[in-house]
């Protein structure tokens, strides 16, 4: 099973990017897209290119939008000792 589902899903989020960026353009952001496939979990393929569909066609929000995480995120500060941000 894994041998097919991997890249299955790996083909299915590189398609789903790019249709994010050319739907966006500028309003992409990578963050949002990953955290929105991140926040789904486990998911069948189908339902993470509907959740997919559905995150593109409201204007790629952040999934975490009025959780308090990303208020909190945005305003750190980064040392540059070994912090990748």
């Amino acid at each position: 099973m894994w041998s097919y589902s991997v890249p299955c899903g790996e083909m299915l989020i590189r398609r789903k990017r790019a249709e994010a960026e050319l739907a966006l353009g500028a309003a992409f952001d990578k963050r949002y897209f990953h955290d929105t496939i991140l926040a789904l979990r486990s998911v069948p393929l189908t339902v993470l290119a509907q959740e997919l569909d559905r995150w593109i066609a409201a204007g790629g929000p952040n999934p975490f939008a009025g959780h308090g995480f990303s208020d909190r995120l945005e305003a750190a500060p980064v040392s540059g000792k070994g912090c990748v941000r």
